[in-house]
């Protein structure tokens, strides 16, 4: 193959563009600045909240448990009410 003087200028301009003295105290991590100011932003925004401990269960309250419902009212949802959200829910996220 043979090169034209433009398509070797094209092909070297970048190496020759990063072959310089690399400086490392001119490059910005601009990127960690910007979550640790975010980060500190939530910090000073939000209390830390502690979470209330898991009460103890044993095996015999397992069963049981299980039965519960985990979202109020959900026993008032038909079935067929509950397969229709779902449905809904699908076709929003896609």
């Amino acid at each position: 193959m043979v090169w034209t003087s433009r398509q070797l200028a094209t092909a070297t301009r970048p190496i020759e563009s990063t072959s310089g003295l690399r400086r490392p105290e001119s490059c910005r991590d601009t990127f960690t600045r910007k979550v640790n100011k975010l980060v500190e932003g939530e910090r000073r925004v939000r209390a830390v909240v502690q979470a209330e401990p898991a009460p103890e269960a044993s095996k015999a309250d397992l069963p049981a448990m299980t039965r519960q419902p985990d979202t109020p009212g959900r026993s008032r949802t038909s079935r067929a009410e509950s397969a229709r959200a779902v449905v809904r829910g699908a076709k929003k996220a896609s």
